[in-house]
């Protein structure tokens, strides 16, 4: 049984999300790609173990999402829609799913960094980058080579509220994951979602006066960092066919 099955298991929704599991297309091609590269056997093995373990954050990251609004859909079911109270254990209990859903988003990019990098930017097998702000300077700085990865940057590095921004920061500051890592705790409120609906809803506060409701944040972020990596394999696959 291949690595990436004892990774994903038999219940998997990913394929009905996205058409395919992070990591199957690039493994399927693999052999071939290390034979176009001439790399020694030695980084075969590293770069093997690193597809494998940015697969395995990716998986942890979409796993947290869906626990995040599993366990906060529980928690509303028990709650008067007009003043939900989130406090004591479960302000803990949602702020773990999501603050790790954050945290394993960034750390999939940063392994899986060091994996693009290896195989995608010059001199190719040899250039090392273990972190996704590093990568995404170098794409964005490309020529057309990568042009599908650096459109896909340039769409999002001036949406301070895209998963790219949330994750890498912008050019002055902390990205949202360092705050939570080294600075302090995300913060979680319920808010009507229109004036006067007299019904709140969960938001993740990302400004001093701005809301994204819970949903659409955990879906935009762990989506977008999913799309991009699987994008990522396809530009890969695509340099060596």
């Amino acid at each position: 049984m291949e690595e990436l099955d004892l990774i994903f298991g038999p219940n998997s929704n990913l394929n009905e999300i996205y058409r395919r599991e992070p990591g199957r297309v690039l493994v399927a091609h693999l052999e071939f790609i290390f034979q176009r590269m001439g790399i020694p056997e030695d980084q075969i093995k590293l770069l093997s173990t690193k597809i494998a373990n940015y697969c395995r954050k990716l998986y942890m990251m979409h796993l947290a999402g869906e626990k995040t609004l599993h366990w906060e859909q529980e928690f509303i079911s028990t709650q008067n829609r007009e003043m939900p109270v989130l406090i004591w254990e479960d302000e803990i209990e949602m702020l773990y799913h999501l603050e790790a859903m954050i945290l394993f988003g960034r750390s999939a990019l940063d392994i899986g960094a060091y994996v693009f990098t290896r195989l995608l930017l010059p001199p190719i097998g040899q250039k090392r980058i273990d972190s996704f702000n590093d990568f995404s300077k170098n794409i964005l700085k490309s020529n057309d080579e990568y042009s599908e990865l650096k459109v896909a940057l340039q769409a999002l590095e001036n949406n301070e509220e895209s998963w790219y921004r949330l994750l890498c920061g912008i050019t002055k500051g902390r990205s949202l994951r360092d705050k939570i890592a080294h600075q302090t705790v995300i913060h979680i409120d319920y808010r009507e979602t229109r004036p006067y609906s007299e019904k709140e809803y969960c938001h993740v506060i990302l400004g001093k006066y701005q809301g994204v409701p819970l949903e659409k944040f955990i879906t935009d972020l762990s989506s977008g960092v999913m799309n991009f990596c699987l994008l990522s394999e396809d530009v890969i696959v695509k340099k060596y066919s």
